[in-house]
C-alpha cells in the first residue's frame, strides 16, 4: 500500500508537470516513471531490508488526439472501443506461466528499491472513434476472461464503471489489491491531459 501510494503521487506530479510544459509524451510518462521509482526506492530502509516496498505500475494520457500507456509489472492498460472489441495495450513482466493459471507467473519487473533501473514501456495509440481507456491493478485483471469482459464499460459513465469493475474484482474473490480507473475518450474538455 505504502508502495502504491508513493508511486501514483509522485508519478501522477510529474506526469502533469512535464505535460503541461509541454514535454512529449513518452519522454513525460518516462520522467513519471523514473520519479515513481524514486518515491518507492526512498521507502527502503533497514527495517525493511528482507522486504523491500515494492508494487507495479500503469499510467495513462487521454489528449483530443491520442491516448497513451506506460506499465511495469502486470499493471494493465486497455482500450475499450464505443464500437468494436476490446484489446489489452500492455504486456505483463512475467515469467511463462507454466500451469495456466492467471497471474501465477513470477513478475520479471516491479517498482522498487529492489527491483533494478530500467524505462518502462510506452505504447501510443490513436483511437478510431470513441471509448474508454482503462487502467487497472491484476486485482481485477486476473478475473477477467480477456479485454471483451469489458465491453459494456465502453459507453458507461466513468466513475460508475470503475465502480462497478470493483464490485466484480471483489465479487469474484478480491484476492489482490483492486485499482481502477476509466478515462473517457475523446476527453470531456479536449483541452485538458487526463
Amino acid at each position: 500500500d505504502d508502495a502504491a501510494g508513493a508511486a501514483v503521487e509522485a508519478a501522477v506530479a510529474a506526469l502533469l508537470r512535464e505535460l503541461d510544459a509541454g514535454v512529449a509524451p513518452e519522454r513525460a510518462m518516462g520522467t513519471a516513471f523514473d520519479a515513481a521509482l524514486a518515491a518507492v526506492s526512498a521507502l527502503d530502509g533497514p527495517t525493511t531490508r528482507h522486504a523491500s516496498p515494492s508494487c507495479t505500475y500503469v499510467s495513462g494520457v487521454v489528449t483530443a488526439g491520442w491516448l497513451a500507456a506506460s506499465w511495469v509489472g502486470d499493471s494493465r492498460a486497455y482500450w475499450v472501443p464505443a464500437d468494436g472489441e476490446p484489446v489489452c495495450l500492455t504486456v505483463d513482466h512475467a515469467l511463462a506461466d507454466a500451469d495456466g493459471a492467471p497471474h501465477s507467473a513470477p513478475l520479471t519487473r516491479w517498482v522498487g528499491a529492489d527491483a533494478g533501473h530500467g524505462c518502462a514501456p510506452v505504447r501510443m495509440f490513436e483511437p478510431p472513434g470513441p471509448g474508454r481507456l482503462v487502467l487497472c491493478s491484476d486485482g481485477l485483471s486476473r478475473y477477467l476472461t480477456g479485454p471483451v469482459d469489458l465491453a459494456p464499460v465502453a459507453t458507461e459513465e466513468p466513475g460508475a464503471a470503475a465502480r462497478r469493475l470493483t464490485q466484480f474484482a471483489l465479487d469474484a474473490g478480491g484476492v489482490d489489491n483492486i485499482a481502477v480507473v476509466v478515462l473517457p475518450y475523446p476527453p470531456d474538455d479536449p483541452g485538458e491531459h487526463r
